[in-house]
């Protein structure tokens, strides 16, 4: 056997230690490509077998099963509410058209059941001769009042015309000032032109001309600054006049809003004992001074208190009174009468007979009644006096008894003659008095002015201090106002003072630029002395500009008049057309209510009445069935539309709770995932492992072959440089034919095959032996 190095032994059995270290199967096949695929595609497979094994134990499938069907549950919820919402609008927009229309049938009904009220109301009044005369006495007094409105409107548009052609005169003696104007002025512009021509044509030295033309100037320019200082004069003095007027105006102010702060800090000082004066403090305030007479006279009575609670002439009893009042005249005006205005005296006496009739009386008592051409009503324990006055005793009159015992409050209410009253009230409950004073003649002021009058007297003693406040800030404002006002009078007269002295400035330097402007002119006319005829005619020329001047300045003035006065014609014809405006809408207002004078008086004609009074009738009921039928479908629409509120409340609530379960299948889906990806995560880090390892033994096997070839190859050189004859060994023995590479062989063939490879030793022929795998 050949000679090996121990290296290259101890390499080859190391590296066969090493890439063998495990016996194996002697029959082991060796791996194909097609194995290596079958391989892989096995690999995949047990990689998704391990990937849905981990899916499934993480229960994945069974949690997207459920979100799924929470998803679709959510779906079929979320439509669900959708459609019971839609259903609700529907059912809200008929329920809105079914109450419209019902609101609508309901306003129908009552205007119905009006007109069939007042339709009664003229069939009943048919038959009555004193409801006809009033009828008739209302249409006259209509008529009247149209005839004297159209009157007036006569009047006003006459006004008009004479405003019209004087307005009309006054534009075109305007417009003829005017050209005459532009004519003046345009002769004055032609006298200048013939002016300064005579002037070059006269023959002049040089110096001379220069010299008068230089005075000219100077002269106008001095004249220009002597007119600048006098309008700056003017100006001044003027705006120190109007500082002045501002002035001595906010002194005045101030003065009288002190003078008012005064008499409101004594009317707040005072507003308590003012309150308590009552009625006779209002009628002193506003200088009624017969009622104020009569409260006086009454003081005396041992049952009068003035303005007391238990008076009808405390201030919060005369406010109450005024609803009576206004009812009372709301009645006349519907039946075509006219509204009556309050007499303050007859309020004072009506005002004493409450007070008898509340503190004295034991049966009603008429008292203090007007003096001639009146009546009076009294009431007691009534809430409203005119229930009893008006309808209560009008329902005794419309059944035919006209018995003035039984009527007679409801005829003193329609009275046709009737202009003016007054009304009081006390006390409340069974205890309440009321009464009404009616006059013939005209009274003080109209209902509307007695309410407004009497409640600014009672809110200014109640709000006394705040007033006062009010008015004291408003004098101490004042008290500035003037002070400011004569600081700037003061610097007013100052720049007055200063005007003046500048304008005296400028009169003198004028003065003396006239001096020289006859000095040189004199020169001028010396030097001209031989040329008289240019001269004179230049003197003329001069005179004839002078006077076209002063037609120019009397023309200028004329137009200004002439503008003043259209401006004043017109504005004259713009009152008088608004007068007229005014009285056309009087005159609508009075035909309208003869209209509806008429269409009264016309209703209380039997068969008219009896007619309408069937239309109103039929209407009503008609308006009655409609109102019904619309209060019907307004239930059923109500109805309807709170079942689909209720639909849409149950769709909101499965919404919500399908929501609900959707979130918990979600986060259970999501849950499950992390644990699959978890399971997941971990078989890869073990197949990783084997990978891993798989390569490090892969490259280990590498690395022998690599080891065992370069050993192979370095000893087969070294002996194939060492070849013997066969013959014999190095120690002399014979050689079978086989040397030490034999087993190198051998093991480098067991290195290339890898692990399975095992030494099988057969017996041949005698002597023989062979080595096989």
């Amino acid at each position: 056997m050949n000679a090996m190095s121990k290296a290259a032994l101890a390499t080859i059995i190391t590296a066969g230690t090493i890439v063998a270290p495990q016996a194996a199967m002697a029959d082991e096949t060796t791996f194909t490509t097609d194995d290596q695929l079958a391989s892989a595609t096995q690999a995949v497979s047990e990689a998704q077998q391990a990937v849905s094994d981990a899916q499934q134990i993480a229960g994945v499938p069974e949690a997207q099963q459920k979100a799924d069907q929470a998803a679709a549950a959510l779906d079929q919820a979320q439509t669900a509410l959708n459609n019971a919402q839609t259903a609700q609008q529907g059912t809200s927009q008929q329920l809105q058209q079914a109450q419209q229309n019902n609101d609508a049938a309901q306003q129908q009904l009552a205007d119905a059941n009006t007109a069939q009220q007042q339709a009664q109301s003229n069939y009943d009044k048919s038959s009555d001769q004193a409801a006809q005369q009033q009828a008739q006495q209302a249409v006259n007094q209509a008529q009247q009042a149209v005839t004297d409105a159209a009157g007036k409107l006569d009047e006003a548009n006459n006004a008009v015309k004479d405003a019209q052609k004087d307005a009309d005169a006054a534009t075109k003696a305007q417009a003829d000032a005017q050209t005459k104007q532009d004519q003046a002025q345009k002769e004055r512009d032609d006298a200048q032109k013939d002016v300064d021509a005579k002037q070059q044509a006269i023959d002049m030295p040089e110096s001379v001309k220069q010299a008068l033309e230089a005075a000219k100037k100077a002269q106008a320019e001095a004249e220009a600054k002597q007119q600048a200082a006098a309008k700056d004069e003017t100006q001044a003095k003027q705006d120190a006049s109007d500082k002045k007027s501002a002035s001595d105006q906010a002194s005045k102010s101030a003065s009288d809003a002190k003078a008012d702060a005064d008499a409101k800090k004594t009317a707040a000082d005072n507003a308590d004992s003012q309150w308590k004066k009552g009625a006779l403090g209002f009628y002193e305030a506003n200088n009624l001074n017969d009622a104020a007479e009569t409260m006086k006279d009454f003081a005396a009575k041992s049952w009068f208190k003035l303005g007391d609670e238990e008076s009808s002439t405390s201030l919060d009893n005369m406010a109450r009174a005024v609803a009576a009042m206004k009812e009372v005249n709301e009645i006349r005006k519907s039946l075509g009468l006219n509204e009556l205005d309050v007499d303050s005296f007859n309020l004072a006496l009506v005002q004493g007979a409450v007070d008898y009739n509340y503190s004295v009386a034991k049966e009603p008592t008429h008292i203090y009644m007007p003096l001639m051409n009146g009546s009076q009503n009294l009431a007691f324990g009534l809430q409203d006096p005119v229930d009893g006055w008006y309808y209560y005793e009008k329902q005794i009159w419309d059944s035919g008894n006209h018995d003035p015992d039984l009527t007679g409050h409801y005829q003193n209410i329609i009275d046709p003659l009737a202009k003016a009253f007054g009304g009081a009230t006390v006390g409340d409950g069974n205890w309440q008095t009321d009464g009404q004073n009616y006059i013939f003649a005209k009274g003080d002021m109209t209902l509307a002015e007695y309410e407004t009058k009497l409640t600014s007297y009672i809110d200014g003693l109640k709000n006394a201090k705040g007033i006062y406040q009010t008015a004291l800030d408003k004098a101490n404002k004042a008290a500035e106002t003037a002070k400011a006002a004569s600081d700037a009078l003061a610097k007013a007269n100052e720049k007055a003072a200063a005007a003046t002295s500048a304008r005296e400035a400028a009169d003198k330097a004028l003065r003396e630029a006239n001096d020289k402007l006859a000095a040189a002119q004199k020169a001028y006319d010396e030097a001209s002395g031989s040329q008289a005829d240019k001269v004179e005619a230049l003197n003329k020329a001069k005179e004839t500009l002078a006077q076209k001047e002063t037609a120019l300045k009397d023309a200028k003035q004329a137009t200004s008049d002439a503008t003043a006065a259209a401006d004043k014609a017109n504005k004259a014809l713009d009152a008088a057309k608004a007068k007229a405006e005014e009285a056309q809408k009087d005159l609508d207002a009075a035909n309208g209510k003869l209209a509806d004078a008429t269409e009264a008086q016309n209703a209380l004609d039997p068969a008219v009445a009896q007619q309408k009074l069937d239309e109103a009738n039929a209407a009503l009921a008609a308006a009655q069935q409609n109102a019904d039928d619309a209060a019907a479908k307004l239930a059923i629409a109500k109805q309807a539309d709170d079942a689909a509120k209720q639909a849409v409340a149950d769709a909101q609530g499965k919404v919500d709770q399908a929501k609900a379960d959707k979130k918990d299948a979600d986060k259970a889906l999501s849950d499950a995932k992390d644990v699959a990806a978890k399971l997941e995560q971990a078989q890869k880090d073990k197949e990783q492992a084997a990978k891993d390892a798989a390569a490090k033994e892969e490259a280990a096997k590498k690395a022998a072959k690599d080891a065992a070839d370069a050993a192979l190859k370095k000893d087969s050189k070294k002996s194939a440089s060492d070849a013997k004859p066969a013959a014999a060994s190095d120690n002399g023995l014979a050689s079978t034919g086989s040397d030490a590479m034999l087993p190198v062989t051998v093991m480098a063939i067991a290195a290339i095959a890898g692990a399975g490879c095992v030494f099988v030793k057969t017996r041949a022929s005698r002597g023989k032996s062979s080595l096989g795998e």
